[in-house]
């Protein structure tokens, strides 16, 4: 229940007046002005914040599960542990917000722009993200686990440790972003752009990309454990003692890329172009599907166990 109305919020909003740890649940702010007004711990649940300026407003610890956030600014807001389970962000901006260790479990993201956005450690679970950026942002060690992301960018973020189990990312762009150690088991990529990626030592065990490009990209060591890849383009990737075993490859552009030391045991190939590719030492032990002239010219240029 509600202890304050709007007015008397907004009017003690005038004056400075902090409300730290207030009862404010389903509170209407639609429509205001909350610029660095600060909530720090406040209990907002089910609250409207539509149309409102919330520019560096201070949400730290705030309660915010099942708020209604649409056409709202949150620029530079101070989001650390907010709550935001079921919450519905639409047409919000979150531009440069610090939001590490945030809970978005649950919530819906439509339209959102939040490109350097800092979300450390946050999790984002079960989360749904449409047309939405998130470019250059800071998204180490964040929990994607079942999320359901379809065109999003997150070009030149920082995912690094990032995990995400059962994920699915459809036309997302990764370009020039860092997953190192991120985790990304049985999850789903398609359509999408990783092009000069950094994914060393990365884990996609089990995941299935379809239509993804991944030009120039860092894999140093990353594990592609019984993955399934259709129409991937690898051309020119780094896949140095990249772990292939039991992966099914298929109509896979693997041109000029560096396949060296490549774990490629028990693998299943159909229509995969090697040319170019460097694979010295890479192992082929029960590799099934290459073609004749494939497997004479992976013998001559210094792959193994190749039959």
């Amino acid at each position: 229940m509600t202890l304050l109305s709007r007015e008397q919020v907004l009017h003690q909003i005038s004056q400075g007046h902090s409300f730290y740890q207030a009862e404010l649940s389903r509170i209407d702010l639609h429509d205001t002005n909350l610029d660095k007004a600060k909530f720090v711990e406040a209990y907002l649940k089910g609250a409207n914040f539509s149309q409102s300026s919330c520019k560096e407003i201070d949400f730290t610890r705030a309660n915010l599960i099942f708020a209604i956030f649409s056409e709202t600014n949150l620029a530079q807001a101070q989001l650390y542990q907010t709550e935001f389970n079921g919450a519905s962000l639409e047409r919000v901006n979150l531009q440069e917000a610090a939001a590490e260790k945030a809970n978005f479990n649950g919530t819906i993201l439509k339209d959102v722009n939040a490109p350097l956005i800092q979300l450390k450690a946050a999790n984002l679970s079960e989360s749904q993200a449409t047309n939405s950026n998130f470019s250059g942002a800071d998204l180490n060690s964040v929990k994607f686990n079942k999320v359901n992301y379809n065109q999003v960018n997150f070009s030149g973020a920082q995912l690094f440790e990032a995990v995400g189990f059962a994920a699915q990312f459809t036309n997302v762009s990764l370009r020039e972003a860092n997953l190192g150690k991120a985790k990304f088991i049985q999850s789903i990529f398609i359509e999408s752009d990783l092009t000069q990626a950094s994914l060393i030592s990365a884990d996609f065990s089990k995941s299935n990309f379809s239509k993804v490009r991944l030009q120039q990209a860092d894999l140093l060591e990353a594990s592609f454990k019984s993955a399934q890849l259709t129409e991937v383009d690898l051309t020119e990737a780094s896949l140095f003692d990249v772990d292939f075993e039991g992966a099914t490859l298929s109509q896979v552009n693997l041109g000029n890329a560096n396949l060296q030391e490549a774990n490629l045991e028990n693998t299943i190939w159909e229509e995969v172009n090697l040319a170019g590719a460097d694979v010295t030492g890479a192992i082929f032990t029960n590799a099934q599907g290459l073609r004749e002239e494939q497997k004479q010219w992976l013998q001559a240029n210094g792959a193994l166990n190749v039959s």
